[in-house]
Order: C-alpha cells, then structure tokens, then sequence
C-alpha cells in the first residue's frame, strides 16, 4: 500500500494545550477521511499525552487494514527519565528519553492505546 500525499494529523486531537476536542467529532473527522480516500494518519504518544492515540485507535476499528498508521517515540511526560525540554502550563515535565528501554516501553504503550 502506498500513503496517499495528503496525510491526517492528530495533534490538535490531543486536546487541552493541543487544541480543543470533541471525542466523537475527532473519531468522526478521521473515518471521514479514510471514507474520503486519505490512507496516511500521524499520530504521537505525547499528544494529549496518549488521548489522540486512544481516539485513533478507536477510530480505526474496522478500518484498520485501509490505513498506513505512524506514531513517535522519545518525548516523555511519564517518567523522570531523560533530558529537560520544557514545562507545559499544567506543570508536567516533558523529557526527551531515546534509550532502548525508554523506546520499548513507548513502543508497548503506543500499541495498547491504538489497539
């Protein structure tokens, strides 16, 4: 499968310093997407801290095998493991962390969010 040129972003699905969202728009505006031919969805764990890859992962029941699906690694809010980048407004700590361990970890937890 080749991606599509135009992708779909989810960092504005991460809510609250990420942007507003709505649950049930967001899952609505990818499938409407994917239904509009977009095959290419980008997605990180630190947006919104993990939300915009529940959202994807749920969005994606049943469409799953009609998408190329990319996620990041190496900034963590959820651990004090790594090097300081900045403070949010809500006063989490965001750490950039690329060992080996830092990455499998993020791999796991990416994977259980997006089901």
């Amino acid at each position: 499968m080749d991606a599509t040129v135009v992708g779909l972003g989810t960092w504005a699905i991460g809510g609250a310093g990420w942007g507003g969202s709505d649950r049930n728009n967001d899952i609505a505006a990818i499938r409407a997407g994917i239904d509009a031919g977009i095959n290419f969805i980008d997605t990180a764990p630190i947006y919104g801290f993990g939300l915009a890859e529940e959202i994807v992962g749920e969005a994606l029941e049943g469409y799953r095998d009609q998408v190329i699906l990319a996620t990041k690694c190496g900034q963590r809010w959820n651990i004090g493991e790594g090097e300081f980048v900045y403070e949010d407004g809500d006063g989490n700590r965001i750490l950039n962390c690329l060992s080996p361990e830092g990455i499998r970890f993020e791999l796991d937890e990416s994977l259980k969010r997006l089901k």
